[in-house]
């Protein structure tokens, strides 16, 4: 790099040049031969200067003022090789400088000077006899903020400079500083306030313990100008947590088994059979040096507490907690049977052997009854002991057995279950010239049964077409009856009436005749019969005077006879059609009619 220069100039004589490269050029203000000015330039603590570069060359053309005698530089023949006086090293071909055709070796030029500011050749060298004067050029080194790194003080000397260090620094430059040994610790870490690789001095470096290890010395170090550090440098010890107490009815079986319980170490406890951990299992060492929880207790194994409902427990252990090995005994209440084992044993787990039992309640079985009903006085599902039924029926039927029933403890019903029976009405008599039908046609008539009754032509019933049996057993009403149908009574005026039943009542079937007195006549049928529904087959007769005084008995007679034929083949007509009804519907009785031998009928009564 090339340094600020300037000129100034001194009382003594000379001139100072900051120049090139850090170095300080000096020049004499008057002109001397080769040796006075090796002289001057040594009394001012420098050399002739030695150029070690054309850029030196042209530098200092252009800096310093002309002067007609040019200046001395700092190369010489010495055993016939130019060389620099300065560090008696011969000149280079690469670094000559020489003015055109020199040098030229006339008359003992063993000297050399360079032309400044020269019309021609300005910046080359000549070689010069050495007792000419000319002008002193000099250099010398040149301190400034940089030249000892900044970690010293400068001096300046011929051709050279020294630093002297600051604390803390050396080399030539300063520039190299003084380190401590690099700080380590086992199971810790350093933090220096230069991070760099290497520690300097003035350095601090500060010391941490991982987790679980605790740092015995200073925690903060400073590295010393001479290279050691400020004290001891500390270590991190493991952190123990405090001896555990054995465990009763127990043991400890640890990580570490060393005598000293470290950070991280865990110890797990386990209990004899019978015996239960009362907190945690496995305690850890923290790196406070704390367990991280209390230690835990061996406790006698306990059951659940054995209880039942509607019964009582009897234990082998009548203490309040139920340990390990107890037996316990279950019994049940009168009407509550057990289901389940009678006796538990508590085991080493804190279980029973099995399922606890329950006394469930005795129950008989669900009572039901066809066409009735039951009422008791548990309502669920389950008839359990002491439950009362009371059994009812349904309309039409009658109960056969105990109307209450208990279930005892035994599970079983104080008395067999009742029934409920239909309810029967008393037989029907057969009903005479006519018939029944009910609507159930079995033996016994039940409740609820219809039965109606008809009669047979030419009777009419006389009750109730239909009785119906009630859920009493009794008939709606009276059984009615089949009666003969009877026409009105006939009668005529002046005239008279004969029919062929000469009972009071005019049954189903009689013909009646009729005839006029003496001056009357027949207006009408002669002969009626009564029909089945109880009316005359044809509107009664009447007889009504003549009004022809003269009667004809030739006429009348015939009259007579036709009538008589005729009345008796309608008799024997009416016969026959009873005959073959009789023959359908009932066994003849003894009792008959027979003709006579005159044509004449006689008509035996039957009873109806």
């Amino acid at each position: 790099m090339t340094c600020l220069w300037f000129l100034s100039l001194l009382a003594y004589g000379l001139t100072i040049l900051e120049g090139v490269n850090c170095w300080i050029y000096i020049y004499s203000n008057t002109n001397k031969t080769y040796d006075d000015a090796e002289k001057w330039c040594r009394n001012h603590n420098a050399k002739l200067v030695a150029i070690q570069n054309k850029s030196i060359n042209g530098y200092l053309n252009e800096t310093l003022p002309h002067n007609p005698g040019y200046y001395w530089i700092g190369i010489r023949k010495i055993n016939d090789k130019w060389t620099w006086v300065a560090t008696n090293e011969t000149l280079m071909e690469k670094d000559e400088n020489w003015a055109t055709g020199e040098p030229n070796g006339n008359g003992n030029e063993d000297c050399v000077e360079i032309y400044i500011k020269r019309d021609r050749d300005a910046g080359k060298w000549n070689d010069e006899r050495c007792d000419k004067a000319k002008v002193a050029l000099c250099y010398r080194a040149s301190c400034n903020e940089s030249t000892c790194s900044g970690n010293g003080q400068c001096n300046e000397g011929f051709n050279n400079y020294t630093c002297e260090c600051n604390p803390g620094f050396y080399g030539r430059n300063c520039e190299l500083a003084v380190t401590c040994p690099a700080p380590s610790i086992a199971n810790g870490s350093v933090a220096c306030s230069d991070p760099s690789a290497n520690v300097t001095w003035g350095n601090n470096c500060t010391f941490t313990c991982e987790e679980g290890f605790i740092l015995k010395g200073p925690d903060t170090l400073q590295c010393g100008s001479s290279g050691n550090w400020s004290e001891e440098q500390p270590s991190c010890e493991a952190v123990t947590c405090p001896a555990l107490t054995p465990i009763a009815n127990g043991s400890v079986n640890c990580s570490d088994p060393s005598a000293n319980v470290t950070w991280g170490t865990n110890c797990t406890f386990t209990c004899e059979e019978g015996f239960v951990l009362k907190g945690q299992d496995t305690l850890q060492c923290g790196s406070s040096g704390n367990w991280t929880k209390e230690q835990p207790s061996c406790k006698a194994v306990t059951c659940p507490v054995p209880s039942i409902a509607h019964g009582s427990v009897n234990c082998s252990d009548p203490s309040v907690n139920v340990i390990w090995g107890t037996n316990c005994t279950f019994t049940c209440e009168e009407g509550f049977v057990l289901e389940g084992p009678d006796t538990l044993q508590c085991e080493s787990s804190g279980n029973w052997t099995k399922e606890q039992p329950s006394c469930k309640a005795v129950t008989c079985p669900v009572p039901s009854i066809a066409h009735g009903s039951v009422n008791c006085s548990d309502p669920s599902v389950n008839v359990i002991w002491g439950t009362n039924c009371t059994f009812t029926c349904e309309e039409g039927f009658v109960l056969e057995g105990p109307d209450t029933l208990q279930c005892e403890s035994s599970g079983n019903w104080t008395k067999e279950q009742p029934s409920c029976k239909a309810v029967t009405c008393p037989a029907l008599t057969p009903i005479a010239n006519g018939s029944v039908t009910c609507s159930h046609p079995s033996a016994n008539v039940t409740w609820g049964n219809n039965c109606t009754f008809t009669c047979e032509e030419g009777f009419v019933l006389k009750g109730p077409d239909t009785l119906h049996c009630e859920s009493s057993g009794n008939w709606t009403e009276e059984q009615p009856s089949c009666k003969a149908v009877t026409c009105p009574a006939p009668s005529i005026a002046h005239g008279s009436v004969n029919c062929s039943d000469p009972s009071a009542n005019v049954t189903w079937g009689t013909n009646c005749t009729f005839t006029c007195e003496e001056g009357f006549v027949l207006k009408g049928q002669d002969t009626l019969q009564c029909g089945s529904s109880g009316n005359w087959t044809k509107e009664q007769p009447s007889c009504e005077a003549s009004e022809r005084p003269d009667v004809n008995y030739v006429y009348v007679g015939i009259a007579a006879i036709s009538a008589s034929v005729l009345t008796t083949a309608a008799f024997f007509l009416w016969l026959a059609r009873r005959l073959r009804k009789k023959a359908k519907k009932f066994t003849p009785s003894s009792s008959c009619q027979s003709l006579t031998t005159e044509g004449s009928f006689q008509h035996v009564g039957r009873t109806v």
